[in-house]
């Protein structure tokens, strides 16, 4: 089946667009004419019969607010619709004439017998999956607290040599209040990058302003 062509916006009233456009709408109806099972359903023979708008949209209206039992086939489909009691039935499928055509195809039903399959055997992978990624969000939640930690103890390291610059008059330990600045700021950034980045760290921020 052709896609429907999709609007344009501003260009929705330019002539060579909705000459295009038409030519696809009728592409697409043509299609549907020449489909054998869908041109026998009455939602399209209503779309080609009924001329008159208003008797159009309230018989819309009407199917859209019609619920059966292949309203949401297509949204929840499983082959376990077509089994037990409440099954679903060639007769619940509306079509103009009553009658549905059927095709049985092996590749299809292997298909359906596999893909259940395949569901089963990736469940249990998923839910590791699911509490791995639980346990790599904690990991990740320490991973911040200890960078936190080791951030503040290079800060009191940086505080220790600068009250003992500013109470000594020679021999200062400047370079070393630099590096535990420099390291200080470095530790604060990577803190940073990991809350921004990892989105799951809910610990204290890394206190760079105390620099």
């Amino acid at each position: 089946m052709p896609p429907l062509p999709e609007k344009s916006g501003a260009r929705n009233f330019e002539p060579e667009f909705l000459s295009k456009r038409q030519d696809a709408l009728q592409s697409f109806l043509d299609s549907l004419a020449d489909h054998e099972e869908l041109r026998s359903s009455m939602y399209f023979s209503a779309f080609v019969k009924l001329d008159d708008v208003n008797l159009f949209n309230q018989m819309k209206e009407s199917f859209d607010k019609t619920h059966s039992v292949t309203s949401s086939l297509k949204e929840n489909y499983s082959k376990k619709l077509f089994e037990g009691p409440r099954a679903v039935k060639l007769s619940d499928f509306k079509t103009k004439d009553g009658h549905v055509r059927s095709r049985i195809s092996k590749d299809l039903r292997e298909y359906a017998l596999q893909s259940e399959e395949l569901q089963k055997q990736c469940q249990p992978a998923y839910d590791r999956l699911q509490a791995l990624c639980q346990e790599l969000v904690a990991d990740f939640d320490r991973t911040c607290e200890s960078i936190n930690h080791v951030c503040n103890q290079i800060i009191d390291l940086r505080n220790i040599h600068f009250k003992f610059n500013n109470t000594v008059k020679e021999g200062k330990w400047t370079l070393m209040q630099k590096v535990y600045e420099s390291m200080s700021m470095n530790f604060a950034n990577w803190g940073k990058i990991c809350l921004t980045e990892g989105n799951n760290c809910e610990g204290t921020p890394l206190s760079s302003q105390r620099i």
